[in-house]
């Protein structure tokens, strides 16, 4: 989905795709954590809902709040 974003912002210059992409990618390093071991699941007081449902609030977030201050396409790459 970032890679999707980047790509998507690269063609369109969508505000929000410059910025929920890299994040997005950014997410991949904590599910790596958890899925190596490296991070207990047990730490998540609710399982696997509490990570998932930080990830796709923070990205609802970022495009509304990208978006509403800089508008919904932006120039520049």
């Amino acid at each position: 989905m970032g890679i999707a974003c980047l790509l998507n912002a690269r063609q369109c210059g969508r505000t929000q795709c410059r910025y929920t992409g890299p994040y997005y990618l950014a997410m991949v390093a904590p599910v790596l954590m958890v899925g190596a071991g490296i991070i207990p699941l047990s730490l998540c007081q609710a399982g696997l809902r509490s990570p998932s449902s930080f990830v796709a609030a923070a990205g609802a977030i970022s495009w509304w709040g990208t978006e509403r201050v800089w508008g919904k396409f932006s120039i520049g790459t």
